[in-house]
């Protein structure tokens, strides 16, 4: 299974890494798909951009936020859409570490949960070493993760967005 092709461009502040994008996402074409994930629920929280606008636009207010999406990998072999049955050594990354430098504003990665942040580690471990930018997992947003509701990651994740991204919570897409 392939991933999904990357989204950020130069005035990205915040790159947030899964791990692999689950099966629904990768039948839809489309980061996050799956109904219960509440990725996009959180990442639009406050703004005029919600789940009734089309992917397209939600991408683009990503992009105004200066938020970009990616994945750790690129390709995998993996027995449905749990990071759990991604099969060791079938691994292909992405080329985190050339990305990670070239973006000039970039100031956090964020790891959409703890599996993006093990492989990543695995293979640009060098990389958080490194003073620019901040490494941090957040929770899964991932309806396989019920350690948490909604409302506290929602919590979490907004804090740390909020601490990266200028004017987070004032950006408007009407």
């Amino acid at each position: 299974m392939s991933a999904l092709p990357p989204v950020f461009d130069s005035r990205t502040q915040v790159l947030i890494l899964g791990s692999m994008p689950g099966k629904k996402s990768l039948d839809q074409n489309q980061y996050y798909a799956h109904p219960q994930n509440a990725f996009w629920p959180i990442i639009l929280q406050g703004t005029s951009c919600d789940l009734s606008h089309s992917y397209a636009e939600r991408l683009a207010a990503l992009v105004k936020l200066r938020v970009g999406v990616w994945d750790v990998l690129a390709d995998c072999e993996r027995s449905g859409s749990l990071d759990s049955n991604i099969v060791r050594g079938s691994e292909v990354f992405n080329p985190l570490d050339e990305v990670v430098k070239s973006l000039p504003a970039l100031t956090g990665v964020f790891f959409n949960g703890q599996k993006a942040q093990h492989l990543f580690n695995r293979r640009f471990k060098h990389l958080s070493k490194e003073k620019r930018p901040c490494f941090s997992v957040l929770p899964s947003t991932s309806p396989a993760y019920a350690a948490m509701s909604t409302s506290q990651k929602s919590t979490i994740w907004s804090k740390a967005l909020g601490q990266h991204v200028e004017h987070f919570s004032d950006v408007s897409f009407t």
